[in-house]
C-alpha cells in the first residue's frame, strides 16, 4: 500500500503524468478509431506537452516563488528552444488550423509569466482550462485520425470539467490566484468544490461513454475508481511538503481519470 501511495505522490506524476493527461484521451481514442499509429506525431506531441509544463514549472518557481534554485537561464532557454523546435517540426506536416492552435498554446506558454503577466488573473486559469481540457485534445485527436466530428468534441466535455476542478485546486494550493471571493459569496471549502467538479466530470464521462460495449462493466469501474481516488482531495493541507505531495497526487489523479475514461468511452 505504501508503495502505491509513494508512486501516486511521486514528483514525476506532476511533471510527466499531468501533462500526458492533457493529450491522453485524444491520442488513445484516435488511435483505436484509426488503422495505424503515427508514432512521430505521437512522440512529438508528448515532448511538446512535457516541455511546456517544464517551462511553466520553471517560470513559476523563478518568477512567483523567487526560488534561488530556479535561477538557471541556460536551462530555461534549452527547455524553451526544445519546445519551439519540437512544435515547428510537428507543425511542418499538420493542417494549418492545427498549427494556429498549437502556435497560440506555445506563444502563451512563453509569454504568460514575463511579457504579458497573465499569472494571478482569471485569464490565466481560463486559458489553462481551455488548453489542457480542450485544445490539446483536439490537436492530439486530429494528429492521429486526420478528422474531428461533433461526437469527439462532445467527448471532451468531461475533461474540461475535470481540468476546471484541477486548475482551481492547483491555483489554490500554489497560492497564485486570489480566491477570497469564494469565501464571501460561496460558503463552501475549495476542496469540496474540486471534489464536486471531479464527480460531475465522471458522471458526464459515463454518459458520453454510452452505449456500453462491455455490459456497463467499464463504466462502473470508471466511476468507482475515479470516485475512490478523488476522496483524498477532500483532505486539507497546509505544510509545504504536503502541498507538494497533493500537487503530485493531482497529476496521478488526472492520469487515472483519463485512462479509465478512455477505456469507458471505447468499450
Amino acid at each position: 500500500m505504501n508503495t502505491i501511495n509513494n508512486i501516486l505522490k511521486h514528483p514525476l506524476m506532476q511533471l510527466v503524468g499531468y501533462p500526458l493527461s492533457w493529450i491522453g484521451f485524444g491520442l488513445v481514442t484516435a488511435i483505436f478509431s484509426g488503422k495505424k499509429v503515427d508514432w512521430l506525431d505521437l512522440i512529438l506531441l508528448v515532448i511538446i506537452v512535457i516541455l511546456s509544463h517544464l517551462v511553466n514549472h520553471y517560470n513559476f518557481y523563478h518568477h512567483i516563488q523567487r526560488d534561488p534554485k530556479a535561477n538557471s537561464p541556460i536551462l530555461y532557454y534549452l527547455l524553451l528552444a526544445g519546445l519551439i523546435a519540437s512544435s515547428l517540426f510537428f507543425m511542418s506536416h499538420q493542417h494549418y488550423i492545427i498549427n494556429v492552435l498549437l502556435g497560440i498554446f506555445v506563444i502563451v506558454t512563453a509569454i504568460q509569466y514575463q511579457f504579458i503577466p497573465l499569472v494571478r488573473t482569471i485569464y490565466h486559469s481560463l486559458l489553462n482550462i481551455y488548453f489542457t481540457g480542450f485544445l490539446l485534445n483536439v490537436i492530439a485527436y486530429y494528429s492521429q485520425a486526420n478528422t474531428l466530428t461533433n461526437k469527439e468534441l462532445i467527448s471532451f466535455i468531461p475533461i474540461v470539467v475535470l481540468m476546471t476542478g484541477l486548475e482551481i485546486n492547483q491555483q489554490y494550493l500554489k497560492g497564485t490566484f486570489n480566491l477570497n471571493f469564494t469565501k464571501k459569496y460561496i460558503p463552501i471549502k475549495i476542496t469540496y468544490i474540486v471534489f464536486f467538479l471531479f464527480i460531475v466530470a465522471t458522471c458526464i464521462g459515463v454518459y458520453t461513454s454510452l452505449p456500453s460495449q462491455s455490459y456497463y462493466l467499464l463504466q462502473i469501474l470508471f466511476f468507482c475508481i475515479t470516485f475512490t481516488t478523488a476522496l483524498p482531495s477532500l483532505i486539507p493541507v497546509r505544510k509545504n511538503h504536503r502541498i507538494q505531495n497533493k500537487l503530485n497526487y493531482q497529476g496521478a489523479l488526472s492520469l487515472i481519470f483519463i485512462i479509465f475514461y478512455s477505456l469507458s468511452y471505447l468499450f
